[in-house]
């Protein structure tokens, strides 16, 4: 058990959770096509690219930090159920 928490903590436990539907690959296309058309609509200049770039990398952050705080919720949520299962054993 403490392996586990350990490789949590360290940020080794989450290579398994990307998820491999054709959902999320066609998303994942998705995504890379829009970037390339607003490079095209905005004009491919490196004030652009790198204003898009920053839009990218912001993004990203947020929702790592959205996905941490999800996690961190379902795992607290997760030991209160445990817990009151426990108490409640005969």
């Amino acid at each position: 058990m403490m392996s586990i928490i350990m490789d949590i903590f360290s940020g080794n436990a989450g290579e398994d959770c990307i998820p491999m539907t054709e959902e999320y690959r066609s998303k994942i296309k998705q995504l890379n096509v829009y970037s390339q058309q607003l490079i095209d609509a905005l004009g491919n200049t490196p004030d652009n690219r790198a204003l898009l770039d920053k839009y990218t990398q912001t993004n990203a952050d947020e929702v790592s930090m959205y996905s941490d705080a999800c996690f961190e919720y379902g795992f607290r949520l997760g030991v209160k159920l445990m817990a009151e299962i426990y108490n409640q054993a005969p």
